[in-house]
């Protein structure tokens, strides 16, 4: 489908980077020449070196804190949906693209993918169409003490490109409550069998979880997704269904971007997050069991939590996922000699060659564990 950029608002949201918001602004004016750019910030920020079609200016919901640890760590969950619904009022256009106001969008490659995927089920629909996401902070799952804890309901909040009318469905929803919500579990107890991927966080939900959560839980009631922690194999099915129904996930190979925050990370696939070929997987599986995933993306899967990750990790890791997986009765030799008068740190080595623990891990087998145990 071949878009007019006329028909296109671009809503930049968020404070004011003096070095990199203007260059997002003129970035989107080159590449999608006629389209209807928006900037909604806050009052406090210094917004006169905006150049827009239009500068939407707001008081700043409060941000609470969200570790106990940290007190500069704060949730800005209010300020991106309250600064978005600012924004989206005053677009008249039929789509409209979503950005932080420090992401630097180098092409439109992304609105190839529009139409690419069309079979959903009208079951677990919310949108009209399907929204274009992007990858990082849009987890299948969270790793913590050597298991693969599922993450559900958690779209990537850095960007959205789709129908209007579909966005402003997404936002419309209310502020959470706080501080209630950042620092819920300061006043209640987290269950024993549940296993905490963030152990350091009070809030009951990340970010980009109440923000979906919230939109879908009026369609879908029965799903009382309580907290983050709140994780079942049947939540985890609801989850995936109704992320396929209704997000596309594109990577950095189709969605290119500059972000100087976060640029060690754009051209990664770090563990955990949802690549497209991911997405391409739970397409199939949920919503046409005849699509046939190109060979490109099967070997991109393989590769991408392997040799990618490789060439980016220490020298010093490369012991445990190079050689160790390509050389394993080579390297079982080589260290029991060369720890042979060292025990603890040939106990240590000889630990890499522990069979993995299962692949996901829910409350219920925790639960299970335990009376066995007894």
């Amino acid at each position: 489908m071949a878009f007019n950029n006329k028909d296109i608002s671009v809503i930049l949201q968020g404070a004011i980077n003096p070095q990199i918001t203007p260059k997002a602004i003129k970035a989107i004016k080159t590449i999608l020449p006629g389209a209807f750019v928006i900037v909604s910030t806050w009052k406090s920020e210094s917004y006169d070196i905006i150049n827009c079609d239009k500068l939407v200016i707001s008081e700043p919901p409060e941000s609470i804190p969200v570790h106990n640890n940290h007190k500069s760590s704060t949730n800005n969950t209010n300020r991106m949906i309250y600064g978005v619904q600012q924004g989206l009022k005053v677009v008249s256009t039929p789509y409209v693209l979503k950005l932080r106001t420090d992401i630097i969008l180098q092409d439109t490659e992304f609105l190839r993918y529009w139409e690419a995927y069309p079979t959903r089920i009208e079951k677990y629909q919310l949108f009209q169409h399907r929204i274009l996401n992007y990858y990082l902070f849009a987890p299948q799952f969270s790793y913590l003490q050597g298991r693969k804890i599922p993450t559900l309901f958690h779209p990537s909040d850095w960007m959205f490109f789709g129908l209007t009318s579909d966005v402003k469905k997404l936002f419309d929803i209310p502020l959470q409550p706080e501080p209630l919500y950042s620092r819920w579990w300061v006043k209640h107890n987290k269950r024993p069998e549940q296993i905490d991927c963030w152990p350091e966080a009070v809030f009951r939900y990340a970010p980009e979880q109440y923000l979906f959560y919230s939109a879908i839980k009026n369609k879908f009631p029965n799903i009382g997704f309580e907290s983050y922690m709140d994780i079942s194999r049947e939540k985890e099915s609801l989850s995936k269904q109704i992320m396929a129904n209704n997000f596309i996930i594109l990577d950095y190979r189709q969605w290119h971007i500059k972000m100087p925050k976060y640029q060690a990370l754009i051209g990664t696939i770090p563990y955990g997050q949802t690549s497209h070929s991911v997405w391409l997987e739970s397409y199939k599986k949920y919503c046409d069991i005849c699509f046939k995933i190109p060979w490109k993306e099967k070997l991109f899967t393989c590769l991408s939590f392997n040799i990618l990750e490789i060439l980016k990790t220490k020298r010093l890791e490369l012991e445990k996922k190079f050689v160790l997986n390509l050389f394993p009765m080579l390297y079982k030799i080589h260290i029991k000699r060369k720890y042979s008068n060292e025990p603890d740190k040939l106990k240590r080595k000889m630990s890499l060659f522990a069979k993995p623990k299962k692949q996901y891990v829910y409350p219920e087998d925790i639960i299970n564990e335990k009376i066995l145990k007894k």
